[in-house]
Formats: C-alpha cells, sequence, structure tokens
C-alpha cells in the first residue's frame, strides 16, 4: 500500500506472455495464503479473527444465504429473525473474491441442503457474478448442497427487508430454477414508473 505501482507486459511472442501470464496467476493464488496469515497477526494484536469466509449461525442451518461485503448485513439481521421464527437460517459472508477461496466455501456449505446466493450485481446475459462461482467451486463435492439458487438484489443499493428473505426462502422450498430469482416487486415497478412520469413533468423525458 505504501508503494502503489502499476505494471504490464510486454508482448515478445506466445511463450514469453504466457510466462508472464503463468506468474501472474501464480502470485494470485499466492494471495490467499497472505490473506489468512495477515488475518493470523490481526487476531493476535486485536483480537478478532477475518478470515476467508464468514459463517453466522451456520452449524444446524437448513437454508444458508451466501453473501458480501457490508449488504450482509442485512442478511444477518433477517437471519436471527427467521430463527425467532423457527426458520434454521444462517449466512456464509465472502471476504475475498481473487484467488476465489473455493476450498473454504466448499467446506462451509458441505452438509447445508439449501443455499442461495444472493448477488448485489448483475452481468447481463449472465446474471451474478458470484453464483457460478460458488456453483463451480461445489461441482465435485459430494457433500454438496442439495439446491443452489441464484437470487439478484441490492442493485444500486436498493434495500432487502424481511419480506424479500421470506420470499427467499419459500422459493428454496420451491422447484428448482433455471433463472435467477429478481427481488424487483410491484412496488419497485410502481416507483420506477411515478418516477418516470415526474421526469416527464419536468421535461427531462420527451
Amino acid at each position: 500500500a505504501s508503494r502503489p505501482m502499476a505494471r504490464a507486459s510486454a508482448v515478445f511472442g506466445g511463450a514469453t506472455y504466457t510466462s508472464f501470464k503463468l506468474q501472474q496467476e501464480l502470485a494470485c493464488r499466492s494471495a490467499e495464503k497472505c490473506f489468512s496469515l495477515v488475518a493470523q497477526d490481526f487476531e493476535k494484536h486485536f483480537g478478532r479473527f477475518y478470515g476467508l469466509v464468514e459463517p453466522f449461525h451456520l452449524d444446524d442451518a437448513e437454508y444458508v444465504f451466501v453473501m458480501s461485503n457490508s449488504f450482509a448485513t442485512k442478511g444477518k439481521s433477517a437471519v436471527l429473525k427467521l430463527r425467532q421464527q423457527g426458520v434454521k437460517a444462517g449466512l456464509l459472508k465472502l471476504r475475498l473474491f481473487r484467488p476465489f477461496p473455493s476450498e473454504a466455501i466448499a467446506s462451509a456449505l458441505a452438509g447445508h441442503p439449501k443455499v442461495a446466493v444472493i448477488d448485489q450485481n448483475l452481468a447481463p446475459g449472465m446474471g451474478g457474478i458470484t453464483y457460478p462461482e460458488i456453483v463451480a467451486s461445489l461441482y465435485t463435492r459430494k457433500d454438496r448442497p442439495e439446491k443452489i439458487l441464484s437470487v439478484i438484489g441490492g442493485l444500486g443499493g436498493k434495500d432487502m427487508d424481511d419480506q424479500d428473505f421470506m420470499a427467499i426462502i419459500e422459493h428454496l422450498d420451491g422447484p428448482d430454477e433455471r433463472t435467477p430469482l429478481y427481488l424487483y416487486g410491484e412496488k419497485d415497478v410502481s416507483d420506477f414508473n411515478r418516477l418516470q412520469q415526474i421526469a416527464k413533468w419536468k421535461g427531462a423525458l420527451p
């Protein structure tokens, strides 16, 4: 952090370029071990451990929300409320995306029957970017979840409420779905239409 720099490889032919890319790949993969060492050192100094992933009420969870960044705070709150209602919910927060901590994720999700990967992003034509990474991490595992649902929500900072998380639970209990669950309901459509009308009134739209 004290010596920021940017580097690029000059292309002197396929063999040289491949060598540069392989070095880049190995360096990226070594970051996972470095991350873990830093987390251990941080724990020694401050008494708190921040690993590659953070499990939250996972021990007996039948439904697991996979989330990342500060957005996971909403998920934790929902988990606590769902448990008060007798629903065995849990959450797995991702702290590292590259290199993708496949082994840590697979171990954390092993034995949990139903998983919802909640992406706060959308790659047009692809869906959420985290979902396929999770599926790939679990593909060869015999103890992988019975169902993994792709969920798109929170785009542009849009809030997720308790009803959204309950809807996810209902979809996890329903039939398998080939397309993502988009958390975009009638109220969102109404709000968008209202803004369109305001824009027309202000002359911002034809």
